[in-house]
């Protein structure tokens, strides 16, 4: 019984901490490096793209009281927003954005013959 007991005090501890010898805590998060002292994450995890909105007016609609434009695709009108990006006036050949509190102009490539007055 006594020899159970010892055992018990002398392994538990061993068993215990065996994974943090062996390569690091198994609850940690994914990516860590946490042998040793050395505890930092992975640069994997931390490196982040920082992509530049782009904006492509195709086209320029205008009807009696109001126009919409065709940007990157999609039909925004005044006063909506598209990508981050609030449309603030729409022009005969341009559309006035504000993104990120910063107004941006963008202009139709080439004038196009106006079909309907």
């Amino acid at each position: 019984m006594a020899n159970g007991f010892w055992c018990v005090a002398i392994l538990g501890p061993l068993i215990l901490l065996a994974p943090l010898a062996l390569g690091g805590d198994p609850m940690a998060p994914p990516h860590f490096k946490g042998k040793g002292g050395n505890d930092e994450y992975s640069p994997k995890t931390e490196i982040k793209k920082v992509v530049k909105q782009r904006y492509i007016l195709r086209q320029i609609v205008s009807r009696e009281n109001d126009r919409s434009a065709v940007i990157n695709g999609y039909i925004v009108n005044e006063g909506s927003f598209i990508n981050n990006a609030y449309v603030r006036h729409i022009k005969e050949n341009s559309v006035v954005l504000s993104v990120k509190g910063k107004l941006k102009e963008i202009i139709l490539e080439s004038k196009l013959p106006r079909i309907r007055h």
